[in-house]
């Protein structure tokens, strides 16, 4: 590496000086975002009770296509159908933090899906409607296909090389999911998900070690059923905001106040400073009274304080609230809680 030269040098540390400046300018908080579902909302909005079914049994006659198809792209031993488990675990999980729902239960039985490779045809609406009714369940959640690869590649440098199988590092999770709804006799959900998980550590030996390709699979199952349990849920979110902590003193006490929890002293010192002559401490006065909104759930305060906030100074972090708040003003109507379970 060539030495850099003393006007370099110097580039380099006013750059990251300014960095350093600029986020020592600002304090962060987090705030809770009421996430829609991701599907048409009206066809859950009387749905409450969940049941979740594990449709990935591997018939018989397709068990010895099932063991060659695995041991060609890299999984263990009774992989998928453990992982399977874990993500029917993870959408249960996932599906017990839901607001538009009182209750979920998991059926005990795993019920035979298609030949390796293969999507099952739908459910007979008399075992949807013997499962519901048994259950009491409004709708009924199916796995219908698991399938996992461990990210064998045959290519080295992007040349394939026969005789050598290097890896990703990874598992890569296919499943189906369907959801049925047997009081209209319809499937309001039908996807078709993929997703990525990397190993845990990086070895040129991944795909002959069973334990971490093992593990990683279990793994990758799971979080692939939360994801999917919060496709098809109403949730809390977390999102960060920053505000900022410096303008002038009276800023910079405000936000010692707000750190310790003392929100409501803090916005009326914002408040004022809202008034100020100096547009940058306008500004800021302004943003940090649109994310104290934001906290108490008055979004139309928040977007209003936003704008004006962002009308005077172009402020990124400004910018991103502005946007966040539209939107969750947006996704009010598809609501199917007032965030209360």
């Amino acid at each position: 590496m060539k030495n850099l030269t003393p006007y370099a040098s110097g580039k380099l540390l006013l750059l990251g000086t300014c960095l350093l400046n600029l986020t020592a300018c600002k304090m962060y908080t987090d705030v809770q975002v009421q996430k829609p579902v991701d599907i048409a909302a009206e066809d859950l909005r009387d749905v409450r009770q969940v049941l979740i079914v594990n449709r990935t049994a591997v018939p018989k006659e397709s068990k010895t296509e099932n063991v060659f198809e695995g041991i060609f792209t890299g999984e263990t031993v009774a992989g998928d159908k453990n992982a399977a488990r874990e993500c029917i675990r993870g959408v249960q999980e996932s599906l017990a933090k839901a607001l538009n729902y009182s209750g979920n239960s998991v059926v005990p039985v795993v019920y035979y899906g298609g030949t390796t490779g293969n999507v099952p045809q739908p459910l007979a609406w008399t075992t949807v409607d013997s499962l519901c009714t048994a259950h009491k369940a409004d709708i009924l959640v199916v796995l219908e296909y698991f399938d996992s690869d461990a990210g064998i590649s045959q290519t080295i440098n992007g040349r394939v090389s026969p005789g050598y199988a290097t890896n990703t590092n990874s598992v890569t999770v296919k499943t189906v999911w369907r959801v049925y709804k047997p009081i209209t006799r319809t499937i309001i959900d039908d996807f078709t998900g993929s997703s990525t998980k990397a190993a845990s550590w990086r070895s040129p030996y991944f795909v002959a070690n069973r334990a971490d390709r093992y593990n990683t699979t279990m793994h990758a199952g799971y979080w692939t059923g939360v994801d999917y349990g919060f496709r098809i849920s109403e949730q809390w979110v977390l999102e960060a905001r920053r505000y900022w902590k410096t303008g002038n003193k009276s800023m910079r006490y405000a936000a010692k106040l707000a750190r310790f929890g003392q929100w409501d002293d803090a916005t009326v010192i914002w408040q004022e400073q809202a008034n100020s002559m100096v547009p940058k401490v306008r500004a800021r006065a302004l943003h940090n009274m649109a994310v104290y909104a934001e906290r108490k759930g008055d979004l139309n305060a928040a977007l209003n304080y936003a704008q004006t906030s962002f009308g005077i100074k172009h402020y990124h972090d400004t910018g991103f609230l502005l946007s966040s708040v539209d939107r969750q003003l947006r996704d009010r109507p598809r609501l199917l809680t007032d965030g209360v379970k």
